[in-house]
């Protein structure tokens, strides 16, 4: 393995999302992160790379790296390539920043960070399971975690991989956004991803 080079086997980030990033990431600057559905790191990298300069980074990655979403093959790889990729991007940051990876089922993950009292995360990127009620429930849960005026950001939000509605991404964000509409303000993006800015705490009316 070449420890100066990262390992990415598929480019879903430079599809969908650097060339966005590059423009919103330096403006919100965030320094502590929550990214769902980790992968083999490459948002992950991108942020540290991008904001270690000048930030004393913590970022928190969720994943199960498990063969129910993984092809079988490469189940345990994703995981180790995941480990190399972060090891790397750290290594190289100017300002050395705290990751916390965290294997678990995100609804687990999150519900804990709640009932310890775990808050104010500037950005919040969710890219994990695509079936709409994963998706909701971490939208939801992960909203208890943002800082008002930080951002969430939805990937996928075109994705249509199965007949079944209930698989695609798009209905539970459209849920989630119209439900929690007087909290949180849209950002105009590319379509492939819904970008919101929480603009105030959740309040019971």
């Amino acid at each position: 393995m070449d420890t100066q080079d990262y390992i990415f086997t598929k480019d879903w980030f430079d599809q969908n999302s650097r060339q966005n990033w590059d423009k919103i990431i330096p403006i919100i600057n965030p320094k502590k992160i929550l990214e769902i559905g980790s992968y083999e790191g490459a948002a992950s990298c991108y942020l540290i790379e991008k904001l270690s300069k000048n930030n004393s980074l913590e970022i928190h990655c969720i994943d199960t790296w498990s063969e129910d979403y993984i092809a079988e093959e490469e189940g345990s790889s994703t995981e180790k390539r995941f480990d190399h990729n972060l090891k790397l991007a750290i290594s190289k940051a100017e300002k050395k920043p705290k990751c916390l990876k965290h294997k678990s089922e995100s609804h687990l993950i999150l519900s804990k960070m709640i009932a310890e009292g775990e808050s104010d995360f500037d950005l919040i990127y969710i890219d994990a399971s695509h079936y709409a009620v994963d998706v909701l429930t971490d939208a939801v849960l992960s909203f208890r975690l943002l800082r008002g005026g930080g951002m969430m950001i939805f990937d996928d939000y075109l994705w249509s991989g199965d007949e079944n509605i209930v698989y695609y991404p798009k209905i539970a964000i459209d849920a989630f956004t119209n439900v929690f509409s007087k909290h949180l303000r849209l950002v105009p993006a590319p379509i492939t991803q819904i970008y919101a800015i929480k603009i105030n705490e959740f309040i019971k009316e």
